[in-house]
């Protein structure tokens, strides 16, 4: 199947910047080593490197909203800890790979925890009631959804299960206010 000719340009013109890039990349590769492991993680490397600046990105099965740029640095320095430890064993580095990582684990934590509060504020019940089940059921694991959001309560991380009920209780807590006889009919009126 063809793309369509306004696509054709753009296609033809990614390609060429990501031959560029790769081959830019691979002049630097050293194929005469005798480790070929670091050969094949370098080309490797090269390769991803390319495509993430050449091929845009979309809709992405693995799309994480709770990342940041802090976050993004957090990982790239546990992936130089991580590499230094393989390259060079020893007990300062693999501690500094241990500090690393909880570094990220921490910041990762904190920022979805951010971005489950800024969802939770932002629902409205009487225009996003819908949006709510879908958190719901996402949560509790319905609709074969394996949504993993992290909740803190008493200084323990809380199951999926356990925080669909956490929100609803809380949820109920908050919104359980008295309305106006009159604004009921009139819901009801606007809803059928």
């Amino acid at each position: 199947m063809q793309p369509p000719a306004c696509l054709d340009g753009t296609i033809k013109r990614q390609t060429g910047i990501f031959t560029a890039l790769t081959d830019e990349l691979a002049v630097s590769i050293n194929a005469h080593s005798k480790n070929t492991n670091q050969e094949a993680k370098a080309i490797t490397k090269a390769i991803i490197k390319s495509a993430k600046k050449a091929i845009p990105r979309g809709v992405r099965k693995n799309y994480r909203p709770y990342w940041t740029e802090e976050l993004e640095e957090f990982e790239n320095e546990v992936n130089v800890a991580r590499k230094e430890v393989e390259e060079h064993p020893s007990v300062v580095n693999n501690v500094n790979l241990k500090r690393k990582t909880a570094k990220l684990h921490k910041a990762t934590i904190r920022t979805q925890r951010q971005g489950w509060q800024e969802k939770t504020a932002s629902l409205n019940m009487e225009k996003d009631g819908n949006k709510l089940w879908r958190l719901i059921e996402s949560l509790s694991g319905s609709e074969g959804k394996a949504t993993q959001i992290a909740l803190e309560k008493d200084g323990n991380l809380v199951t999926v299960k356990a925080t669909a009920n956490l929100l609803i209780k809380q949820y109920a807590a908050v919104s359980n206010i008295e309305v106006d006889p009159e604004r009921k009919i009139q819901t009801r009126k606007n809803t059928h």
